[in-house]
């Protein structure tokens, strides 16, 4: 690889020239004349592809409603929770942190709890004011995903504020947001802090008082498995590199062999 020194840097294929980005800096490489797939880098197209989805999924269900910085790492860690989970399992999201930077812990000395009937109780609890902010914003966060049509079922949010008074002494709350549905539940919770400035509030940007934590999760025993046609969409639609000379079908039975390979194997918890 090289890096771009240029006043004009570029991201994408230029003739046989690629250019992208990685920490900041601009690099290109040349293409490669050919590409010989094994059996073993199709499998791992394959996996790859089905993680992509998966993840670019959650992140569409979320984003309209989070309110943190780009972090450019989100999308290789929600990827690498989804190809180490495998096709038949789903990743252990509880606890993963939008924002790599910081956590709940961080700003809650009692971590809230959310309850099955889609109610987050905030524990009374003494709150230091993080840096020169005045208040905190909660937001809380419920979507419901269906990854076998590849859908965001819902996805509803209510807010709060707590002011940070020292003379004033925290009781706790209780925020509710709907949780009925169907697919897979992902709730989280948002914590920003804020400045009163003249009687408006202004959400930092500061990545140290922004947290935004996936507190809840359910996971449906019809959301484990995803159907062969999803898996072969993903692997078709992803991977342009793939061996030409390997037919549609040809593709689709490799994917239905391993989705038989994967329903005689190990049982998946429920």
């Amino acid at each position: 690889m090289a890096l771009q020194v240029g006043i004009h840097k570029f991201t994408g294929r230029l003739d046989n020239v690629i250019g992208y980005r990685r920490n900041g800096k601009y690099f290109f490489r040349s293409m490669p004349d050919n590409i010989q797939q094994t059996a073993a880098t199709k499998r791992a197209a394959r996996r790859f592809g089905i993680a992509s989805r998966k993840g670019k999924l959650l992140r569409s269900a979320f984003r309209p409603h989070l309110g943190i910085r780009h972090d450019g790492t989100l999308v290789n860690r929600l990827n690498k929770l989804f190809i180490q989970s495998g096709a038949d399992n789903f990743p252990d999201l509880l606890g993963f942190h939008f924002n790599r930077y910081t956590g709940l812990e961080k700003l809650f000395t009692i971590p809230p709890v959310f309850t099955a009937n889609g109610t987050l109780h905030v524990p009374a609890q003494e709150l230091e004011p993080p840096g020169a902010h005045t208040h905190l914003e909660l937001r809380l966060i419920a979507v419901r995903v269906n990854f076998r049509t590849h859908r965001v079922v819902s996805a509803e949010s209510s807010t709060a504020v707590i002011e940070l008074n020292d003379d004033v002494p925290f009781n706790g709350l209780a925020l509710s947001v709907p949780a009925e549905g169907e697919g897979v539940l992902m709730v989280t919770l948002q914590c920003r802090a804020c400045k009163d400035t003249n009687g408006v509030l202004y959400p930092t940007n500061d990545r140290r008082y922004i947290a935004a934590d996936i507190i809840h999760l359910e996971v449906p025993a019809d959301q484990v498995r995803i159907p062969a046609a999803i898996l072969a969409k993903a692997y078709r639609k992803r991977f342009v590199f793939r061996n030409r000379s390997v037919s549609l079908s040809a593709a689709e039975e490799e994917v239905r062999h391993s989705c038989i390979a994967t329903v005689n194997g190990p049982p998946v918890p429920s």
